[in-house]
C-alpha cells in the first residue's frame, strides 16, 4: 500500500473511532432502537478495519425517548 493510501484509511479509522465516541455517549446510543443500532453499526465498521474484538452495546432496559419529562412534553 502506498503512504498515501495508508494515509487515507488511517484518517478514515481516526474518523471512525471519533463517531464511535459519540455514538456511544449517553443519550445518543441509549435514545432509541435506531440510535443503538447506529452505535452498533459504527463499532462494526471500526471492527473491520482495526480487527479485534467488536464490543456491541446492548438495548437499555428504557429508552430515553419513553422517559416523559418537562422537555420533551407537548
Amino acid at each position: 500500500m502506498k503512504n498515501k493510501e495508508k494515509s487515507f484509511f488511517l484518517k478514515k479509522i481516526e474518523e471512525l473511532k471519533e463517531q464511535v465516541a459519540i455514538q456511544r455517549s449517553d443519550g445518543h446510543w441509549n435514545y432509541d432502537r435506531y440510535s443503538l443500532g447506529m452505535a452498533n453499526g459504527i463499532i462494526y465498521a471500526l471492527y473491520l478495519f482495526e480487527g479485534g474484538y467488536p464490543k456491541y452495546l446492548k438495548a437499555p432496559d428504557v429508552w430515553l425517548k419513553n422517559i416523559v419529562n418537562k422537555e420533551n412534553v407537548v
